[in-house]
């Protein structure tokens, strides 16, 4: 492990955490964009 650690552990939270607004959001945007009786 490297002294860079750390900071790549910290990025990788802060991606985690963007794909689950990101999944959140889309999830509210599809129910806004399509229909349900396109579904």
């Amino acid at each position: 492990m490297t002294e860079k650690s750390p900071s790549w552990h910290e990025l990788e939270i802060i991606n985690a955490e963007e794909e689950n607004f990101m999944s959140t959001l889309t999830k509210e945007q599809v129910k806004e964009i399509i229909p349900s009786n396109n579904l």
